[in-house]
């Protein structure tokens, strides 16, 4: 089991890409090309044209980086049924789509069709990498790509140039290989409390390496992979494969990071070997109630329970058919998407704002964009680096009030949430990101996921005061 390798892209590339000034004559790609997606979106909807199929694909893809996913999906498959061959960005939006909707063999299709069509396209070589059947295919293709982009755009060419030294480091060894995967498992989950009576998070056991004491790993949703203190990951024998600087989080949003492979990872009865794992150059957690925290993509093929009420995960075989709605109780479910690692689902405002949101127990409040925040009437934003991350506190955050965000029928009791601008996650998500669902939404319900239906369903257990 491998995570997937635009997560690495994502994470080496994270430091300010700056985008070309637009064209004097400004097209929908011209406005993408610098982040303007707003407009773009709405000068692809003014010149789109069903007969089209150049204007169809520019609203594909815009709809797409607006976080319209399902409106997207249907126009860009139209122009994929309607045309041989469609238009080449056309072609990869929708097979990076399908990676999202957890359709990894269509896309993977798409995005080689899209190859065949302009081998020596950087466009499409750094998309279609992720897509790659085989470490040496990521390989050849993210080369090509650095050979033909030179010295342009080099933080995302050091960024590729990073996954291959790691890629070329771990060379054919397995990774994420089962041990133990019961069809069914109850893991227990023990409640972080804060300091004012919030929740911060719920953590989980697990063996490490070849010790047997156990350490505690928070679960956290918005996390695309394995992350361990150094000093418990040097304790656990991880053997470490490369180096790297993380961008991202506060302080001075630059972090060393090392990237290595753990002998075991047993957590309750669910156990893997040649783990691969990340660890922090500072401790996760000052005041040190876990030293890891762990998404969700080793649990992937399970219907996962979160009970935060009762303090269990739950995994369960799904069934092979039917009807993936739990029953009685429970919200009618949406669909959720994965995007370079991070788990989607959209959310809103009260007033009717909505967007993208990454699900996200790790999150001890909610947090939304500057984006966001924009389109809600109401919102008040007060404050300076009012967010702490890892690293440090966020340089450009604040404190927000007026925001009423709502998760299928579930809402939070905070009168402020962060706000941060979240543009440039944004950009190399190819994807708007409104924000993070955390623990004032999420805590004291059951949240069900099922992995093979790809929907979220959720059940209110504790009345908000």
């Amino acid at each position: 089991m491998r995570y997937p390798v635009l997560i690495l892209l994502l994470a080496l590339v994270l430091p300010g890409v700056v985008p070309a000034e637009p064209a004097p004559t400004e097209t929908v790609q011209d406005l993408l090309a610098v982040d303007r997606w707003k407009e773009a979106l709405a000068l692809a909807r003014e010149q789109f044209d069903p007969g089209d199929a150049g204007s169809a694909s520019d609203l594909g893809e815009t709809l797409f980086r607006a976080g319209e996913l399902v409106e997207a999906s249907a126009v860009l498959s139209r122009i994929a049924e309607g045309n041989d061959p469609p238009p080449l960005r056309a072609l990869v939006q929708l097979g990076l789509l399908r990676l999202a909707e957890g359709r990894g063999r269509e896309g993977a299709e798409l995005l080689q069709s899209a190859l065949l069509q302009a081998p020596d396209d950087p466009y499409v070589l750094f998309r279609a990498a992720g897509a790659a059947g085989s470490r040496a295919e990521v390989i050849l293709r993210l080369k090509r790509y650095v050979e033909l982009m030179g010295e342009s755009d080099p933080d995302r060419v050091e960024g590729a140039r990073g996954t291959i030294r790691f890629l070329t480091a771990l060379g054919d060894r397995e990774t994420w290989v089962p041990s133990a995967r019961p069809d069914d498992a109850a893991l227990p989950l023990r409640k972080i409390p804060g300091r004012t009576g919030e929740v911060r998070g719920y953590t989980l056991k697990a063996v490490l390496g070849e010790r047997k004491k156990p350490v505690r790993i928070l679960l956290d949703t918005g996390s695309p992979g394995f992350y361990l203190d150094d000093r418990i990951a040097r304790k656990h024998g991880m053997e470490v494969v490369a180096e790297a600087t993380v961008f991202g989080g506060g302080g001075s949003g630059r972090h060393k990071s090392k990237r290595g492979v753990l002998s075991r990872l047993d957590v309750g009865a669910v156990g893997f070997r040649d783990v691969l794992a990340s660890t922090s150059g500072t401790r996760l957690d000052p005041a040190a109630s876990f030293q890891g925290l762990i998404g969700l993509d080793p649990f992937v093929g399970y219907i996962l329970t979160l009970d935060l009420a009762r303090g269990t995960l739950q995994l369960e075989a799904p069934p092979s058919s039917g009807d993936p709605w739990p029953g009685e109780g429970w919200s009618r479910g949406a669909r959720y998407w994965t995007i370079s690692g991070q788990f989607l689902v959209e959310a809103g405002d009260a007033g009717g704002a909505k967007g993208l949101f990454i699900l996200d127990t790790g999150a001890t409040r909610s947090l939304v964009s500057k984006n966001f925040v924009e389109q809600v009437d109401d919102a008040v934003v007060r404050g300076e680096g009012m967010v702490r991350a890892f690293g440090g506190v966020r340089p450009d955050s604040a404190r927000v009030r007026g925001v009423d965000l709502q998760f299928q029928g579930l809402a939070g009791n905070a009168r402020e949430l962060g706000v941060d601008d979240l543009s440039l996650r944004s950009r190399l998500s190819g994807v708007e990101i409104c924000g993070f669902l955390g623990l004032d939404i999420l805590a004291g319900n059951v949240i069900r996921i099922d992995t093979l239906a790809r929907k979220v369903f959720v059940k209110e257990q504790e009345p908000k005061p």
